[in-house]
């Protein structure tokens, strides 16, 4: 089991709710998963609209995003992480009103530095976008910290309320260098 998203290896229940919160504010469907790929769907509306009235791109980068990271960490081992460190997306046609489906791949995991890609389709089949992401595996002290909550302070950044339970009580204050912050504020 991969316990980072509590997905079992050989998959996960039809139709659940992307586990991230960015998955939950975009209402993002997490309908398959397994050892290196994940589909996650998404109903396109006016809601998610840019200026000129089609799919804002950015949610095409995050439909991408999601289901290439689900893929990616279910390559990873016992104790290690991942952050993306390259996203490319190709953007093949306008979208307006559609239910979409990125279907996201491992091409090569590698022992520090994998590649995945994920292509999203339309409920016509239509091929709507390509995405590719370069990830780079974390291990033992780079992997600290790296869960919701948690955030690993730059020298002289301070964190005024920041990482509370409720927004602005008892702000976390000022962080030193290499340190890692888990406000808990109970």
């Amino acid at each position: 089991m991969n316990e980072s998203l509590n997905l079992p290896e050989n998959g996960v229940p039809a139709r659940r709710e992307f586990p991230a919160p960015i998955g939950k504010l975009l209402d993002l469907t997490l309908t398959a998963s397994g050892t290196g790929r994940a589909t996650v769907e998404f109903r396109a509306s006016a809601r998610f609209a840019n200026p000129m009235g089609t799919l804002h791109g950015g949610v095409l980068c995050d439909i991408a995003d999601a289901a290439m990271g689900v893929a990616y960490s279910s390559t990873l081992a016992e104790g290690e992480t991942f952050t993306t460190i390259e996203l490319k997306i190709n953007f093949l046609r306008p979208v307006w009103n559609a239910r979409l489906r990125g279907e996201a791949m491992v091409v090569r995991a590698g022992k520090m530095v994998g590649l995945v890609e994920c292509n999203i389709f339309d409920e016509k089949e239509r091929l709507v976008a390509r995405a590719s992401s370069t990830c780079m595996r974390l291990r033992g002290r780079l992997a600290e910290g790296r869960e919701l909550g948690v955030l690993v302070s730059r020298p002289g950044v301070r964190f005024p309320g920041l990482l509370t339970k409720t927004p602005m009580s008892k702000p976390c204050g000022n962080v030193q260098r290499g340190t890692v912050l888990k406000c808990t504020n109970t």
